[in-house]
């Protein structure tokens, strides 16, 4: 599982390219970010060397799928719009799909597909309660073990602290 597609390069999408990015050397991965927006790729082509991004716009199905075929992994912070079509490509084609989104029926009627195929639809990485919630605390509490008095605490839902 080498070659990784993310889809989207919006603001929450920083982290996860720039720690996936880290990885790239020591992992092998071919990491590819696609965003309907120029400007999204742009700073995330700048930022990250080791990434290669594409201007791709979702609602085009081909291409849409055939850029899901050509990677092992697909890592989704599109609009939920997209959900449901993004799933569906994954499970025709036989990738496996992570998603930050909320399950929907739509795709909770694919688990049985995918696991026949033997393939991972894993949702609602990151949201409520989710690895954002997790990381806070951790963060929270290993101030505390050093002593810090919280006297607030924000959160941005979705992006790890």
């Amino acid at each position: 599982m080498n070659n990784i597609l993310i889809i989207g390069a919006g603001r929450s999408a920083y982290y996860l390219i720039d720690y996936l990015a880290k990885q790239v050397p020591e992992e092998g991965w071919q990491i590819t970010v696609i965003d309907a927006n120029p400007t999204n790729l742009e700073q995330t082509a700048g930022a990250f060397k080791r990434i290669t991004t594409r201007v791709l716009n979702l609602d085009n199905a081909g291409e849409r799928r055939e850029v899901i075929a050509n990677h092992d992994v697909v890592l989704s912070l599109a609009p939920p719009v997209y959900n449901e079509a993004v799933a569906r490509d994954c499970l025709e084609t036989g990738r496996h799909l992570l998603m930050a989104s909320y399950l929907t029926p739509a795709i909770e009627a694919m688990h049985e597909q995918a696991q026949e195929q033997g393939l991972l639809f894993l949702m609602e990485l990151g949201l409520d309660p989710g690895l954002d919630h997790l990381s806070a605390q951790q963060a929270i509490d290993d101030l505390k073990t050093n002593g810090a008095t919280i006297r607030g605490f924000s959160s941005y839902t979705g992006g790890l602290v």
